[in-house]
């Protein structure tokens, strides 16, 4: 923590290593958006997906921060304000749910799955990473555009490996699983406590 306190400072003068440290830190807090993301679509689409659950459940979990690739247009300043803003608004969030959640019904039409379903579930998901940013330092747009300000509860670093771990296990421990959408519930049943631990113990 020290060393990332370090070239943290304004006075660092040594820019390519401290770029770095930052995008190392960007990366770690990707995996950690990707980890709880895949459990949550586990918990919430097993039954009907299977692992692919997981993986979906990945995707969404980190889909906020695919704002990053517009950083090419933007200068530095422009990308302080953009990432964490509007991609992370409740107002976005909706209209996205919405839009995102008629396609996933065409794509899940063989599983069965609705509009609503399917929007909901990406609502979760992307909820849940803002939610998660809001509990860092960094904070998020939450309110944008009635609310320009970001909500920042600072309860948790921007990177938290006592966080992040036991999330990432529990990920990957469900993805070595079989799990056919074609089982029972007795398929699920099986697969919850260890989605319950990583949420606990990451708690």
């Amino acid at each position: 923590m020290l060393c990332v306190s370090l070239f943290s400072q304004k006075k660092f003068t040594f820019p390519y290593f401290r770029n770095r440290i930052s995008l190392h830190l960007r990366a770690v807090d990707w995996v950690t958006h990707v980890a709880l993301g895949a459990l949550i679509g586990d918990w919430m689409m097993r039954k009907r997906l299977g692992n692919w659950a997981l993986a979906w459940g990945a995707l969404f979990g980190i889909l906020p921060d695919l704002d990053v690739f517009f950083y090419p247009l933007l200068d530095t300043a422009q990308r302080l304000a953009w990432h964490g803003g509007p991609s992370h608004s409740i107002a976005i969030i909706a209209l996205g749910s919405y839009g995102i959640g008629r396609g996933l019904e065409k794509l899940w039409k063989r599983e069965k799955i609705t509009r609503s379903e399917a929007g909901w579930f990406v609502f979760v998901l992307w909820v849940s990473h803002v939610l998660l940013d809001c509990l860092t330092v960094e904070g998020a747009d939450f309110l944008w555009p009635i609310l320009n300000q970001r909500i920042s509860f600072n309860l948790l670093n921007q990177i938290d490996f006592l966080f992040t771990a036991p999330l990432v296990i529990a990920a990957i421990s469900l993805a070595l699983v079989r799990s056919p959408v074609a089982k029972k519930s007795r398929s699920k049943k099986r697969h919850r406590p260890r989605n319950a631990t990583g949420f606990f113990i990451g708690a």
